[in-house]
């Protein structure tokens, strides 16, 4: 999944794609083939159900860094709150399950409008945690309180 991920950041010379590379529509195919990949791929492909959660988290943050604003980009924030909303780690390991929720948060806050675009996927995501976090960050501003950085971090 990584090396094929690779070839929607860079070009064929190595050099990074540039938003007007990944506009076309040669790489939009390429997106949904990789797409297609993604949603094939399953747990049991993977040493644990944690490391398989912490993959796909990781190449979901990675596809909304690339994704050109849109409705693509917003779709795969759809997906992404829905697979980490889904996932049975938060019973088994919260602090741990949550932490690529909060980088998402944290990636999105030089935006202010994506920051409120993550908060409302959260918060209507059916996940109760999801939706409590969202509402703690619109009450304490742009900051949760400390107890939850500081769970997040001690889960790395």
């Amino acid at each position: 999944m990584l090396q094929d991920g690779t070839r929607l950041r860079y070009g064929p010379a190595g050099a990074g794609l540039t938003e007007a590379g990944r506009a076309t529509p040669e790489w939009q195919q390429q997106l949904t083939d990789y797409l297609a990949e993604l949603a094939g791929w399953s747990a049991s492909d993977e040493a644990s159900d944690a490391d398989y959660y912490h993959e796909k988290c990781v190449i979901y943050l990675a596809l909304l860094d690339l994704i050109p604003q849109g409705p693509a980009r917003e779709k795969m924030l759809y997906a992404f709150a829905a697979f980490v909303a889904g996932s049975d780690l938060q019973g088994q390991s919260p602090a741990e399950w949550f932490v690529h929720a909060n980088t998402l948060r944290e990636r999105m806050r030089v935006n202010p409008a994506e920051v409120t675009k993550v908060l409302e996927t959260y918060r209507n995501s059916g996940n109760a945690a999801l939706a409590l976090f969202a509402s703690l960050a619109g009450t304490f501003a742009a900051d949760p309180p400390a107890w939850v950085a500081e769970a997040a971090a001690s889960s790395r």
